[in-house]
């Protein structure tokens, strides 16, 4: 595998695993780390004594040698709904990150992404292999990776602020997955963070002092309160502090409901208005045929599919009601009442479940979807002279079934048995794809 195509499986699978994003990066690019390690310590130098228990994290090339990429994957805390009882007594990170209930389904996601990094043959070092402890200075690698920038408040923000737990892994494979971040940078006149510390451990823009921070000594001081705080400093924090995040503007979301919250409009309307998703929305529902049509991804939907799948949430009321087979929101509009059509395509010669799981998906989400999965798919992309003859006759079993379709809303099992039947012989396809590669050409 190529590396832009490793690097793309890993970005996809981290999706689909339920990370709401991934970047990977060579493991040079912590290289700066250390600087800013000695920036931090020389800008509060009585803080050396706490950075000096993570020097490790600027030495992760000399300790971890064989390391050649770090992945970066985010996963946004707004998910969660964080009761009102809580706040300003409870840090919104620690009681909502996926660590701290290990049977969770965002902590048995992050699992199956370390399962597939083991199954492709990659070591990897991070994640739940090193829990709690870290081996990576996540932070500063997420921003590397493009996902985020830091601000005044030196937190790592995405695109939905700066409630997001980071988890990070070095791999043994050189490969590459960078973003363009656009967020914009903290006012230069901006000072809410700084003015809602109370005590004082934002002396300037970018610096911190964590000897003096409410979080540092409610997480990892036992009770004590040091000579230079008083007590009434901490308020009401008993572990944590938030004060610093929820006085920054671009943490500005509604925690009492979590991302439920669109679902409580009801109206059918995806929350975000920024893009194009509540045209997709329409155009849906005025459509007599909607054709799903993609390539098979790490055996599931492409990330961008999924991402708009995910989206048809609108559609969706909260409230439940008990269907033959499982429990179902009630819906602002059926979309299984539509007619679909389902045409997969996959790059690997033909095996009983090489669909399986996308056709189990269609099935529970579509009902009764006509669907033809095709293997071999690779081969309509190339053009030697023994191919030929092949491409045109899948074309035709298409057409055909077209045609089917048309006049009976449906498909046959046969007209399904012979469109999905392989081409070729596994053998003899694992040759052609071989014989297309160029390496093999220049040999």
């Amino acid at each position: 595998m190529s590396r832009s195509a490793l690097a793309q499986a890993i970005y996809e699978t981290a999706l689909s695993c339920g990370f709401d994003n991934c970047g990977i990066i060579p493991v040079s690019a912590l290289d700066g780390y250390k600087q800013r390690l000695q920036e931090r310590e020389e800008a509060v130098p009585q803080s050396r004594p706490v950075y000096q228990d993570i020097e490790h994290l600027a030495a992760v090339r000399e300790l971890y040698p064989w390391a050649k990429s770090v992945v970066v994957c985010i996963t946004w805390l707004g998910a969660y709904r964080y009761p009102l009882s809580l706040q300003e007594l409870y840090g919104k990170a620690f009681l909502l990150s996926p660590d701290t209930v290990p049977d969770c389904e965002a902590h048995r996601q992050k699992l199956r992404f370390e399962a597939w990094l083991a199954e492709q043959g990659i070591r990897f070092e991070g994640g739940e292999t090193n829990a709690p402890a870290r081996i990576i200075p996540l932070r500063y690698a997420a921003v590397a990776a493009g996902l985020g920038i830091f601000r005044k408040n030196n937190f790592f923000y995405g695109e939905k602020g700066s409630y997001y737990e980071l988890e990070g892994y070095l791999i043994d494979q050189p490969c590459e997955y960078t973003h363009e971040c656009r967020l914009r940078p903290c006012a230069d006149s901006c000072t809410l963070c700084q003015r809602a510390c109370r005590t004082k451990a934002l002396s300037a823009p970018y610096t911190m002092n964590p000897l003096s921070c409410t979080s540092f000594w409610t997480t990892f001081g036992q009770g004590a309160v040091p000579p230079h705080l008083t007590a009434d400093q901490f308020t009401t924090w008993l572990c944590g502090c938030d004060a610093c995040q929820d006085a920054c503007p671009y943490n500005r979301h509604d925690w009492s409901q979590g991302d439920l919250s669109c679902w409580f409009r009801q109206d059918g309307q995806c929350i975000i208005q920024d893009d194009d998703m509540n045209d997709i929305l329409a155009a849906m529902k005025e459509s007599d045929v909607i054709v799903w049509s993609f390539p098979l991804h790490c055996h599931g939907l492409p990330a961008s599919l999924k991402a708009i799948w995910d989206r048809t949430i609108a559609f969706l009321k909260i409230n439940m009601t008990q269907g033959k087979t499982y429990v179902e929101h009630e819906r602002t509009f059926d979309l299984t009442a539509k007619k679909h059509v389902v045409i997969v395509g996959g790059g690997y010669p033909y095996y009983p479940d090489n669909f399986a799981a996308v056709k189990t998906l269609m099935q529970i989400y579509l009902k009764h979807p006509a669907m033809a999965c095709i293997c071999e798919t690779a081969l309509l992309d190339a053009s030697a002279p023994e191919i030929e003859p092949l491409k045109k006759a899948l074309f035709a079993r298409l057409h055909e079934a077209g045609i089917e379709y048309g006049k009976t809303g449906q498909l046959s099992a046969e007209t399904v048995r012979q469109l999905e039947a392989p081409l070729v012989s596994n053998e003899k396809y694992i040759a052609m794809i071989n014989s297309l590669a160029p390496d093999s050409k220049a040999q």
